[in-house]
């Protein structure tokens, strides 16, 4: 079968061929292929990294002065993350479980990232970080994630951000307004 699809090459393949230009580029299994140096080499992709766990090509994180704070977790973020970094905007990420989906595409996409450890409350060193970045930036934005027990934290941060005055956006139509 011939495909373009990584994503779905990777899961249903046993063996793949790549073919860059007229020769082969690489043969293997899935897991000697879909490593980060191997796709940029295909791809010639010279900024930017392979995410291997989700089977996606993440672009690098926009240049600058950060600019926005994004709450996130349970994937909920990684659509404001994308489109930040579409619109060359530089943000923040947090505060997330570092074992949480969002971290595999807010670490190459986010001007900084906060991370807590896995299943382990967010430290109140953690949240003072937050709340520092949250005091620099121009608007804030609240992915809409569900709040539990191990990231309460951002709900106290999209708090804070309303109660110093800022902006706090809730949807991807928003951004298109801060640009």
């Amino acid at each position: 079968m011939s495909l373009h699809e990584i994503d779905l090459a990777e899961r249903i393949s046993d063996r793949i061929v790549c073919v860059k230009g007229d020769r082969i580029a690489a043969y293997g299994t899935p897991e000697e292929i879909f490593r980060d140096e191997t796709v940029k080499a295909l791809y010639g992709i010279e900024s930017g990294s392979f995410n291997a766990l989700l089977g996606s090509v993440e672009l690098s994180a926009p240049a600058g002065e950060i600019r926005c704070f994004v709450t996130g977790g349970s994937g909920y973020g990684i659509p404001f993350y994308r489109a930040l970094q579409k619109r060359g905007i530089a943000f923040a990420a947090g505060i997330l479980p570092e074992n949480d989906i969002d971290v595999a595409v807010a670490r190459p996409l986010a001007g900084k990232l906060i991370c807590s450890g896995p299943y382990m409350p967010v430290s109140e060193a953690q949240v003072a970080e937050a709340k520092q970045i949250i005091d620099r930036v121009g608007f804030v934005v609240d992915t809409g994630c569900p709040v539990g027990e191990y990231n309460r934290a951002n709900r106290e941060l999209i708090s804070y951000a309303r109660e110093t005055g800022k902006r706090v956006l809730t949807t991807l139509n928003e951004l298109s307004e801060v640009e």
